[in-house]
C-alpha cells in the first residue's frame, strides 16, 4: 500500500499544499512549528475519518476559512484508490472514495492501513487504561472493519444503560440492556482476545532482539468478569455469562455510581518485562522499547493478516530513542511506505538518504 499524491486545501497551516511522494522513506523536515505533524495529521485522517490529535474536526479548518478539503491517491495490492474528506464550518462531513459518498465512518476503516508512532504512544505503558484500550480497539478496527461496528453499537448501548441508571425505572428495563451488552461485549471480546494471542507472540520476539536478548515481555489481559479457564469450546457464552453475572451483582454498585463498571470498555492490559510490571518498575528505556515493540508487531499482523504493508508515520520519535532502537526501527521499515517527521538529518538517517524523499516545511509550504 503507497500513497502517491496528496492535496491539502485550508487544512491546519496549509492553505494549499500538492506532494508527491516515493514508496520507501519520506523524510519530512523542519523546525518545531512549521507543519511537519499537521501533514502527517492529514494522511491519519485519511485513514480513519478523524484525527489522532484533537476530537474537534473543525481544528483541522484553517484560521479564518469556512472548509478544509483533503484528497490523495492510493495504490492497494487490487486496486487504485482516490479519497477525499471534507469538512466544513456548519459541521457537515463527506468523504469520498472513487468519488462515491461513504453513508458512515465504518464504510472508511480498513481502506488505508496507517501505524502511528508519535512520542504520546510512550505513554501506552504509563498511561492510563484509555489509552491501551484506544491502542487495542483501532489495530483490530483496521485489520477488521466489523469490528468497529460492533464499537460503536457497544456504546450506544452503555450510553443507553447507563442513563437508565439515574432514573427510577431502573429495575423495569435493566434486563434489556443488560444482555444487549453482554452480547456485543462478548463479541468484541472474541476479536480482542484473538488479536492479542497474535499480538503476544510477535510482540516477545521484537522486544527480545531490540532489547539484545535481555528482556522477555509478557502481556496479560485484565478484567473483572473474563473466566479464569476459557478453554477453546463455547468462549462466546462463558464470555456472555461472566458479563451479565458480573452486571447483575454489580448493579447496586452501578447506581450509587451512575455508571457501568464491567464490560470492555473498563478492561486493560498490563506489560510485564522480566515478570516486572512495567507500569510500576520499567524503565524509561524498557518503557520506549515496549510501546515500539507494539507499533512495530501492529505492522507485521496487518502484513501477516491482509498480505498488505500498511502505511507507517513516525512523528517526531527517532528523537525519544536511543541510536540503538534508532537502527533496529530502521531495519523492521524497508519495505514500508515510511513518512517520518524530524527536525534534524542525524547520522542513522543519512544512511537511507538513497532511498528518501527528503520534504523541508517551513510555516505551511515546501521549501
Amino acid at each position: 500500500m503507497f500513497i502517491h499524491h496528496l492535496s491539502l486545501k485550508n487544512f491546519r497551516n496549509y492553505k494549499s499544499l500538492d506532494l508527491c511522494f516515493n514508496n520507501h522513506i519520506n523524510i519530512i523536515l523542519g523546525e518545531n512549528a512549521q507543519g511537519k505533524t499537521n501533514l502527517v495529521e492529514s494522511l491519519y485522517v485519511l485513514g480513519f475519518g478523524k484525527s489522532f490529535r484533537t476530537t474537534q474536526d473543525k481544528d483541522l479548518i484553517l484560521m479564518s476559512e469556512s472548509f478544509t478539503h483533503i484528497s490523495a491517491q492510493i495504490s492497494k495490492e487490487d486496486r487504485e484508490l482516490q479519497i477525499d474528506f471534507k469538512y466544513n464550518q456548519q459541521q457537515k462531513k463527506e468523504i469520498k472514495i472513487n468519488e462515491v459518498p461513504l453513508h458512515k465512518l465504518s464504510e472508511l476503516i480498513g481502506e488505508v492501513n496507517i501505524v502511528i508512532f508519535s512520542p504520546e504512544d510512550l505513554q501506552l505503558i504509563k498511561g492510563s487504561p484509555s489509552l491501551r484500550r484506544k491502542y487495542i480497539d483501532k489495530s483490530i478496527s483496521q485489520i477488521y472493519p466489523y469490528y468497529y461496528s460492533l464499537l460503536v453499537d457497544y456504546n450506544k448501548v452503555l450510553k443507553q444503560r447507563n442513563n437508565l441508571l439515574k432514573q427510577k425505572s431502573v429495575y423495569d428495563m435493566i434486563d434489556i440492556w443488560d444482555e444487549q451488552l453482554a452480547d456485543l461485549g462478548s463479541k468484541i471480546m472474541s476479536y480482542r482476545l484473538d488479536f492479542l494471542e497474535e499480538l503476544k507472540k510477535i510482540c516477545y520476539d521484537i522486544h527480545f532482539k531490540i532489547s539484545q536478548q535481555r528482556e522477555v515481555l509478557k502481556i496479560e489481559y485484565i478484567s473483572n468478569y473474563l473466566p479464569k479457564n476459557l478453554g477453546d469450546s463455547d468462549v462466546y457464552d462463558k464470555m456472555y455469562n461472566g458479563i451479565l453475572k458480573n452486571l447483575k451483582t454489580r448493579l447496586e454498585l452501578d447506581i450509587r455510581r451512575g455508571y457501568t463498571s464491567v464490560g470492555p470498555h473498563r478492561d486493560d492490559l498490563l506489560f510485564y518485562i522480566n515478570d516486572n510490571e512495567s507500569k510500576k518498575f520499567g524503565s524509561q528505556g524498557q518503557v520506549r522499547t515496549t510501546a515500539l515493540s507494539l507499533k512495530l508487531s501492529e505492522v507485521i499482523i496487518i502484513k501477516k493478516l491482509l498480505n498488505e504493508n500498511p502505511i507507517l508515520i513516525l512523528d517526531d520519535v527517532l528523537s525519544e530513542l536511543d541510536k540503538i532502537r534508532q537502527n533496529q526501527l530502521i531495519s523492521y521499515i524497508s519495505d514500508i511506505q515510511t513518512f517520518i517527521t524530524t527536525t534534524e538529518i542525524n547520522s542513522i538517517l543519512e544512511d537511507h538518504l538513497l532511498d528518501a524523499n527528503i520534504i523541508q516545511i517551513k510555516d505551511g509550504s515546501t521549501i
